[in-house]
């Protein structure tokens, strides 16, 4: 059998065998849960979930009550798998909430400052105010036409939403609408990404509305960037590791006191929380993600290093 190979973030990846499992039954699916030591009390009531959440999403929480690869531990009943799903699917809602009002701001603040200080409705179309192109970790974009290209084919996919549908029906020139109507049919990766290959003089000053420098601001948005995307696709958050941690310099300016691994997810909320404050200092998402953070099991929340007492110290008493 020739081999097979698969592209991953152009890396080259080779199959080692074919997949070959076949779908399961309802009824096949639920014996092999038992089988696996899970306990079941209402055999509809779990077929109801399996049909409108699905075995394989379930299935990446099975993970922290199994002492080992499909074995659950003594004693684990399904509806404390179903309470984690559903503790995840609040958090990834409250996380959600806190992470649009973060986008809005940084879109309106981006936009903003840069039309009035040079005076130009379409700064982004001027090479001259870009500069910081670079391809490590994915964090910009690696050239000038690489940053057009990607904008105008924004442009092209929302070309039937009202703002570009109005410009369009109105006006013959310039090609592109001004910045705060394309500001608005771009994606947090892509709003993050022009803010990094900004001018760094300009990058300091919408820092500063935020009250907090160009190096945070930019560390923030990528994370959040991660976690939002995460969110909008319904992908686990509860235990999850942010995948382009803040420097420890970063992190300090952040959550001065914090000494643990920045890649958990309580830093995540600090860094929420850290912009949400700016732009309103007297919101209490902060109190209220403490307050959902409660119904996770205490064993879950050390198995992920959480620390309540350091998340309430950082979103609620500073």
């Amino acid at each position: 059998m020739p081999k097979t190979f698969l592209y991953y973030g152009g890396i080259k990846l080779t199959s080692k065998i074919p997949y070959d499992k076949p779908p399961c039954p309802d009824t096949e699916l639920l014996q092999q849960l038992r089988n696996r030591g899970l306990d079941i009390e209402d055999e509809t009531r779990t077929i109801r979930y399996l049909n409108f959440i699905g075995y394989y999403r379930l299935s990446a929480y099975f993970l922290p009550y199994q002492s080992e690869k499909d074995k659950f531990r003594d004693g684990v009943e399904f509806d404390r798998i179903l309470s984690l799903y559903i503790f995840d699917r609040k958090l990834k809602l409250t996380l959600m909430e806190a992470i649009e009002r973060i986008e809005v701001a940084v879109r309106a603040a981006t936009t903003n400052y840069m039309s009035l200080r040079t005076g130009d409705a379409h700064w982004f179309l001027n090479e001259n105010h870009f500069d910081n192109y670079s391809p490590d970790k994915g964090k910009s974009f690696q050239s000038f036409d690489g940053y057009l290209q990607s904008i105008c084919s924004s442009i092209d996919r929302q070309i039937d939403a009202t703002p570009i549908v109005h410009y369009y029906s109105k006006y013959s020139f310039p090609d592109y609408p001004p910045g705060w109507v394309v500001m608005e049919v771009l994606t947090l990766g892509q709003v993050s990404k022009i803010y990094s290959i900004l001018r760094t003089k300009y990058k300091r000053k919408i820092a500063k509305k935020f009250k907090t420098s160009w190096q945070v601001l930019e560390a923030i948005l990528l994370s959040l960037t991660v976690i939002r995307n995460k969110c909008a696709h319904h992908q686990r958050v509860w235990n999850v590791k942010i995948s382009y941690p803040p420097a420890r310099t970063v992190l300090k300016n952040i959550a001065p006191q914090y000494s643990g691994s920045p890649n958990s997810p309580c830093v995540i909320y600090f860094m929420i929380w850290f912009i949400l404050t700016r732009i309103n200092n007297d919101s209490n998402w902060g109190a209220r993600l403490c307050e959902q953070l409660l119904e996770l099991d205490e064993s879950l929340l050390h198995k992920i290093g959480l620390d309540l007492n350091e998340i309430y110290t950082y979103l609620i008493e500073e």
